[in-house]
């Protein structure tokens, strides 16, 4: 792979996921500059001179589609800036929707990322030589996606086999490999998950279920991408329980607690 000195604007309000990509695409020589929600990118894109920006749909403060207007009411009829949306939604990946919201691209979570290489190179962002393109068709799609649940084993008394709290196969299938790199990064989950857990307690005690919600959707997202399976599942239960505003989901708070501890002895024994 060889990029031609080109800068990326990257907006996703999921940090876990964000510095996966970020560090990927820095890996691989890009200067990438991460924004957290659509205002910070708009800032950002108006202070340097990006070759392309990759965007999150769903965002704080403003979301894709708000950042897209304002990119292009600031173009010219002789400027056209290149974006990326990244999105869930299947119906968003049909050419003509996302490109009637401004979007020159949609790349589809969970994010292929040959995909994503041919997106750029399409663009002009990056280049391939021609040795490394005949064997890039033998390899594997790296895709940036949750870990899959372990199996459960039919033979346990009364309860269900955890699944790993850490996935690592999967980290190697999303990174490449399981190196430094992939450790480095579950240790920065680590870090930046601590916060959410004790927002989870302090919204469990005043029964905010609001607030339950949005750091539980937060929660599962960077679990998630950090192949922690269980901890994504909870969060995602937790979420769903606050939306829906069961009381009973309070009850999945200390689950998660219990269950980020197992993640951060398995991280801190990597």
């Amino acid at each position: 792979m060889e990029t031609i000195n080109k800068k990326i604007l990257l907006v996703e309000d999921d940090p876990n996921f964000g510095i996966v990509l970020k560090d990927y695409l820095s890996m691989n020589d890009f200067e990438v500059t991460l924004a957290k929600n659509g205002m910070e990118g708009f800032e950002k894109f108006k202070k340097d001179n990006y070759d392309i920006c990759i965007l999150d749909v769903m965002m704080p403060e403003m979301d894709g589609y708000g950042l897209i207007q304002s990119i292009r009411s600031n173009e010219d009829e002789d400027t056209h800036f290149p974006v990326i949306v990244v999105t869930a939604d299947i119906q968003m990946a049909q050419r003509q929707v996302y490109l009637s919201h401004g979007f020159d691209e949609c790349l589809l979570k969970p994010v292929s990322l040959g995909h994503l290489r041919r997106l750029l190179v399409r663009w002009g962002v990056l280049n391939f030589d021609i040795a490394f393109e005949s064997n890039e068709n033998t390899k594997p799609e790296i895709t940036l996606a949750p870990a899959k649940p372990a199996p459960r084993d039919s033979t346990s008394q009364h309860n269900d086999v955890l699944p790993p709290a850490v996935d690592t196969a999967a980290m190697a299938d999303m990174m490449g490999s399981f190196d430094d790199n992939a450790i480095q990064m579950l240790r920065m989950f680590i870090d930046m998950t601590q916060p959410l857990i004790e927002q989870l307690v302090t919204a469990k005690n005043t029964k905010n279920m609001h607030e339950l919600a949005e750091v539980a959707h937060s929660l599962k997202g960077g679990a998630r991408s950090a192949c922690c399976p269980l901890l994504g599942d909870l969060a995602g239960q937790l979420q769903d329980g606050a939306e829906a505003q069961k009381l009973e989901c309070l009850n999945l708070v200390p689950k998660i607690e219990k269950e980020f501890v197992r993640v951060k002895d398995v991280i801190k024994a990597l």
